[in-house]
């Protein structure tokens, strides 16, 4: 089942707002990554404790667009009018800078082998990613429930070494059809296809695609 979240590109500081119909104007040229059901590592070296907001659901869809009418009748239904669910924005500096302070212990974590894949990210949110860049929640099957365990990953960031997930992390890289991009950085869902770059991916296949 999917259950994608998603790294964006943003010129607001906040998630969009529905009832503002913001999300008319936010699907555009921006860059965008996605993973499923999970946050990959690289996206969470980017963010801290202090980067948490939260959101309403019923905000996920613009109030004015009537293609969205019955998915939002929906959401009411499922969670009325109030409730929130937590999400994760920074601004590009902030970003830039902590991927820079926690490259090595991260690198050191999981080994220089993938030394490639992070520098390259580092490049990518440098370029791609102007203003703000939004962790995008909304279709985790928990998200409502997700604070604490959000604010668990994103502390263990700093400890990677005495993580038990790391020790998860490691084992699905080992994997023979593991995807060590799709795994450490996600991939692109943006038109511009921008990530990875064609020099990482002929560094790291996708297993996937060399079995076909």
């Amino acid at each position: 089942m999917s259950h994608p979240v998603y790294l964006s590109s943003s010129t607001l500081p906040r998630m969009p707002e529905g009832s503002r119909n913001e999300w008319q104007g936010f699907f555009g040229d921006g860059t965008e990554l996605e993973a499923n059901a999970f946050f990959p590592l690289f996206w969470r070296a980017m963010f801290g404790e202090s980067d948490i907001r939260h959101a309403r659901f019923i905000d996920g869809y613009d109030i004015g667009d009537e293609d969205a009418a019955a998915d939002r009748d929906e959401c009411l239904d499922d969670f009325g009018p109030d409730a929130t669910y937590p999400y994760l924005v920074t601004d590009n500096a902030s970003a830039v800078s902590r991927l820079a302070s926690r490259r090595e212990a991260v690198i050191a974590a999981i080994g220089e082998r993938y030394r490639p894949i992070y520098e390259a990210f580092e490049a990518l949110v440098a370029q791609r990613f102007p203003g703000h860049i939004l962790l995008r929640t909304q279709g985790l099957p928990d998200a409502a429930d997700a604070e604490p365990w959000l604010r668990s990953d994103l502390a263990e960031t700093d400890r990677l070494k005495d993580s038990k997930a790391l020790a998860s992390l490691m084992r699905d890289l080992e994997r023979r059809d593991a995807d060590a991009v799709w795994t450490l950085a996600g991939l692109s869902s943006s038109a511009d296809e921008a990530w990875p770059t064609p020099t990482l991916r002929e560094r790291f296949p996708d297993p996937r695609r060399r079995r076909a």
